[in-house]
């Protein structure tokens, strides 16, 4: 091999090792601005706060989804049932975890979405356990539980002003509805 050959050569896996280790597609930003907001979004979810929800999409007044978040996460809700009921519901939402794996992120353009699973407390169980008779009970039995419920899911972004933002959340009713479903006690006064 002649001197100019090895050096086209040298140059050539010079220019592959500084590219490998450059961004040149936006890769690693799209992907810690992702990371950083689903890691944003379950602590949104652990303190059923709407607002901030709001915050890590691109929905608008406009948008269905900007008022249907509310709903999903209906923090109103509280004002019109005692606190055991509240704090059941918000011990609930505290078990939420989004476990997603980071390389498996799609990005098409302006678009991108990965696939997550939600994880918390099997609710579902402890609240058709029909030997439980108070919240107290109710509350100390999901405390308890070792029982995970996990709902699969996808998250679409779209790049807004150079932001990664949610577009799309779905089945997150799925997710949320324990917010609606904890039993009903009478309460003797």
């Amino acid at each position: 091999m002649n001197y100019k050959s090895k050096t086209v050569i040298s140059v050539c896996l010079m220019m592959a090792l500084v590219f490998s280790g450059c961004d040149f597609f936006g890769i690693r930003k799209a992907e810690a601005e992702v990371n950083e907001t689903l890691k944003l979004f379950n602590k949104a979810l652990y303190y059923l706060d709407a607002d901030d929800v709001r915050r890590l999409t691109d929905w608008t007044e406009d948008d269905p989804d900007y008022y249907g978040i509310e709903k999903l996460l209906d923090s109103g809700c509280f004002r019109d049932i005692d606190e055991d009921t509240v704090t059941c519901t918000k011990y609930v939402a505290s078990t939420i975890s989004i476990d997603y794996d980071i390389d498996t992120l799609n990005i098409d353009g302006s678009r991108a979405s990965i696939d997550v699973t939600y994880e918390l407390t099997d609710w579902e169980k402890v609240y058709s356990d029909s030997t439980l008779t108070s919240y107290d009970e109710i509350l100390t039995s999901l405390k308890s539980s070792k029982d995970k419920k996990t709902i699969n899911s996808t998250i679409t972004f779209e790049l807004v002003e150079g932001r990664w933002k949610m577009c799309q959340i779905y089945n997150l009713g799925e997710v949320l509805k324990f917010v609606y479903s904890i039993p009903l006690f009478e309460t003797l006064e």
